[in-house]
């Protein structure tokens, strides 16, 4: 049986470092992870107006001490 599990950490766009963001990464035992985070890699007028380019590549940097690479990201609010 599958115990969910996840990582808490900062995370930003490549390039962005210093637009990192505080989230937690989920596992939940479906066929992708999710990642909450504490506000928006983009500028409030346009979150409705969202297009992925900018999310080919989320990176982490987790509590204990990990790198992560999240690839072909979707965003949703």
């Amino acid at each position: 049986m599958f115990t969910p599990f996840g990582y808490k950490g900062l995370w930003f766009i490549p390039g962005k470092e210093e637009k990192a963001l505080a989230g937690q990464l989920h596992f939940d035992g479906s066929d992708r992870p999710t990642l909450d985070i504490l506000g928006s890699f983009y500028p409030s007028e346009n979150l409705f107006q969202m297009d992925n380019k900018d999310l080919k590549a989320i990176w982490g940097h987790t509590t204990d001490g990990n790198k992560i690479t999240l690839f072909e990201c979707n965003a949703s609010l």
